[in-house]
This record gives structure tokens, C-alpha cells and sequence, in this order.
């Protein structure tokens, strides 16, 4: 084998020293393009990149990444498309190409819409504008009600296997949605927030903000969805939800990325006295996915629901750890997280319920159920405990296997042809997330995709 002479004299910089210049340079660019932000927003964005240009990339010498392998994803084309700065002038554009999770009809109203980082429609009631509901693009609300968004914006702490991934995301965030449901409002219609990859390689760093006032009620559905075809996709995100006390929230989370893109999170909720969170989460899009999903429960009387579907195809990759921290003396949780793998996909899911010094009579349960569909698949699940108080219930159970065959016999017997009877099972095996939850168009669109992803099959 020969070499040029140049490629020995002059190899280059080594990858992970151009990848640094490149994000090094995009972030000058972001601070450029953003010199109006509050000074507390600059800060946390400066001390999000101190963090990210300090700490290494997540490898699978650490216990959280032990089973997820990310040396293969190159940073460094993604960089450029992070820096780009939010036209403004297409916030009234139509949301043409993007399809609407839950809206049955033409209305666009309640709806909040991001193609390729860029927020494309905004749109509220003027009856609920009237009562002092807040929802628009996160770079409208950092502008308009800086003092608001303050308390809240990337105010907990990140999991530690998380943090270099979630100090990019502090960093670059450029875009995303902001609701606020003032105190005793009860929203009837639900609302709904898109954030889509249309062509190209594309990177995405939205961050989405919910703050429920103290006896508030509303749903509010959020998705992520690309049609990049096999261009790569990277979308660094983050989801936060501040409960009040006494508020009762819905909220749907569809990830439905295409199969090119790599997809890191940081999902978390604080739960006040007497609140309710019912946060259903539709996982069935991504090359790859690894997400940490909290709820912290801070005051007496919380009660959080977390539930899950996941549909794996091909060679996707979906790694999911949960974090139920009962901070408080007599609140209950309970997660419910159900996978089905076909082909060559994996999932591993780690659960822990942690029950703090003080926190008697908490109620906490977790189950991840798993289905495989081909012996190629493979599903791990490493639930847990830390109680450190008295008085407590906690439970977990994890289970994994493949269709009963006595049961895929019973339907063939009876002249259901195979495939018919294997989609039933596999229906039938997710109908007890299905039937608990609470809100009638966020149940709707799951039962949509589970159908739409088995009659791909």
C-alpha cells in the first residue's frame, strides 16, 4: 500500500480537534445572532458551552451508555445548522407538508408548527389569549415574557450521563414552544406543537417549556416527525413541565422521527402538592434514541403517571431511562412502558424509583413489558430501587418474551390467516396503555400509529 507524500508530512488535524472548531465557531455565530437575549439567558447558554466543550462524549465505559454505542455519530456536519438564526418572517407561513398530530379538520388555531429549526406557524385562540394563555415559539416568549421564562428555562439538574449531550442543547437551543396556563384555567380544546425535519441534513436543538398555574387543567400534545429520506437528522432536545399545585395536565409526546436520525433528550417534570401528570409518550421513530425521563415529585399529594409505547423496526436503537423521584411524604407514580422489536431492533430501558428521607407513604410502581417479533430483536430491562424512608410501597416488574403460540394457534384455528392474528395480539398486548389514557385525541393518535406501523409489517 503507498501514501502521497503530503498525507504523511501534513495528516491533518485529528476529527475530534475539527469538530471543535466547527461548534467553537457556530457558537460565536449564535451569540452573535442573539445579542438581544436577557443577560440570565446569555449566562446559562455561556455556562451550557463551557460544560460542552469541558466534558468528554458519553462512551460505553459509563454505566448509562454501557449498552448504547454512539462512537459512529460525526458531530461536526451538524454544527453549521445548529448556529442558524430564526427568519422571522415566516411565523405566519402555512403549515403546508407537515401533518398535524391531533387535529381532525382544517383549523390551524392552538398550534404551534417548527420545520427544519424554524418556526413556521404560530397560532392561538383569541378567547384563550383573552384569558392570559401563553403559547408561541420559544425565541417570542424569551422576548416578550423574559421575566416569566426565567424561573423555569433549564433550572434542574441533568443526569450525569447526560450532561455533555444536554450542554450542547443549552447551548445552541434556537427554537422551540412555550405554554403557559395561567392559575385556575381550565383549556378545553387541546393544543399542539410539530417540530418536523422536511429534506436535508438537518439538525434540530428545540427546547419545549409548559408551566401549569395552580388548578389549571389542559392537554397539550406535542410531535417530532422528518421526511429526510436517508439524509441524517440530529435532534438534541429537551422537555420541561412545571406542575402547580392542584393542576391536572395531559401531555402527549410522539417521537416519529425517520430512520436517520439521532435523537438525545432530556425529558423532565416537577409535580406541586396535590398535582396530576399523565405524560404519554409514542416512541417509534429514530435511527437511534437515548433519552432520560423524570419526574420529580416535590410537595405532598403528587400523583404522576408515565406512560409508554415503543415500536422498533429494522436496525433502530432505542434507549430510554426513567427516573421516579419522590421527594415528598404521599405521592404515587406509576409507570407502564410496552415495547414491541421487530427485524434487528433493540431497546433497553432503565428504570429507578427513588423514595428520599422523609417521603413516608409514597406509592410507587414501575413495568416495562417487551414483545418480540423476531428472534433477531432484543429487548433489556434493568429496573431498581433507593429507599431511604419507612412506610412505602414500591414495586417493579419487567418481562420479555415472544408471541404466546398457544394463542397465535387459538386465531389460526379459527381461520385467521397469521400475519391478521399476530397484529391482534400485538393490539391487544398494548391496549392496557392504551385504555388508560385520560385524553381521547392523544389515545386516537396512537391507536393510529401502532396500525399504521403493524400494516408496514
Amino acid at each position: 500500500m503507498s501514501h502521497a507524500r503530503g498525507d504523511l508530512e501534513n495528516p491533518g488535524p485529528p476529527e475530534e480537534d475539527k469538530t471543535a472548531e466547527a461548534f467553537s465557531e457556530a457558537f460565536k455565530n449564535v451569540l452573535a445572532a442573539r445579542r438581544d437575549e436577557p443577560a440570565w439567558m446569555r449566562q446559562r447558554r455561556e455556562a451550557a458551552w463551557e460544560d460542552f466543550a469541558r466534558l468528554p462524549m458519553p462512551t460505553t465505559d459509563e454505566e448509562s451508555w454501557r449498552r448504547t454505542d454512539i462512537r459512529s455519530l460525526d458531530l461536526e456536519p451538524f454544527a453549521l445548522a445548529l448556529s442558524q438564526r430564526v427568519p422571522e418572517e415566516y411565523l405566519d407561513a402555512k403549515p403546508r407538508g407537515v401533518a398535524l398530530p391531533i387535529t381532525r379538520g382544517p383549523s390551524t388555531e392552538n398550534l404551534v408548527v417548527h420545520a427544519n429549526g424554524t418556526a413556521v406557524h404560530v397560532r392561538l385562540s383569541e378567547e384563550l389569549a383573552r384569558q392570559g394563555v401563553i403559547f408561541t415559539d420559544l425565541n417570542t416568549a424569551v422576548r416578550q415574557h423574559p421575566d416569566l421564562l426565567k424561573d423555569y428555562y433549564l433550572t434542574g439538574k441533568v443526569p450525569e450521563g447526560a450532561r455533555k449531550l444536554a450542554a450542547l442543547h443549552g447551548a445552541f437551543c434556537t427554537g422551540g414552544t412555550f405554554l403557559y396556563v395561567p392559575p385556575g384555567m381550565v383549556v378545553d380544546v387541546p393544543l399542539q406543537a410539530v417540530v418536523h425535519f422536511r429534506a436535508g441534513q438537518v439538525a434540530d436543538s428545540s427546547h419545549t417549556l409548559v408551566v401549569a398555574g395552580e388548578n389549571s387543567q389542559f392537554t397539550f400534545m406535542e410531535e417530532l416527525s422528518s421526511k429526510n429520506g436517508g439524509s441524517p437528522g440530529f435532534h438534541v432536545g429537551a422537555v420541561e413541565i412545571f406542575v402547580g399545585s392542584g393542576a391536572n395536565v395531559r401531555f402527549g409526546h410522539i417521537q416519529a422521527w425517520g430512520g436517520s436520525v439521532w435523537n438525545f433528550a432530556v425529558h423532565r417534570a416537577r409535580l406541586g402538592r396535590d398535582s396530576h401528570l399523565q405524560w404519554v409518550s409514542g416512541l417509534w421513530g429514530s435511527r437511534l434514541s437515548k433519552v432520560h425521563h423524570e419526574v420529580e415529585l416535590q410537595d405532598q399529594g403528587g400523583r404522576a403517571e408515565m406512560l409508554a409505547l415503543l415500536l422498533g423496526r429494522g436496525r433502530q436503537h432505542l434507549d430510554y431511562e426513567t427516573f421516579q423521584d419522590h421527594q415528598a411524604p404521599n405521592c404515587t407514580s406509576d409507570l407502564l412502558y410496552k415495547g414491541t422489536f421487530m427485524d434487528r431492533a433493540r431497546s433497553v430501558w432503565r428504570g429507578m424509583i427513588r423514595v428520599a428521607i422523609g417521603a413516608n407513604g409514597t406509592d410507587a410502581y414501575q413495568v416495562n413489558n417487551n414483545l418480540l417479533l423476531d428472534r433477531r430483536a432484543r429487548a433489556d430491562s434493568i429496573p431498581g430501587l433507593q429507599i431511604e424512608a419507612n412506610e412505602v410501597r414500591c414495586t417493579h416488574a419487567a418481562t420479555t418474551g415472544q408471541i404466546d403460540k398457544e394463542q397465535l394457534f387459538y386465531l389460526k384455528s379459527r381461520g385467521v390467516p397469521a400475519p391478521v392474528a399476530q397484529r391482534i395480539i400485538v393490539e391487544g398486548f398494548f391496549e392496557q396503555v392504551l385504555q388508560r389514557i385520560a385524553a381521547e385525541p392523544i389515545e386516537r393518535r396512537l391507536r393510529k400509529a401502532v396500525d399504521a406501523v403493524l400494516a408496514a409489517r
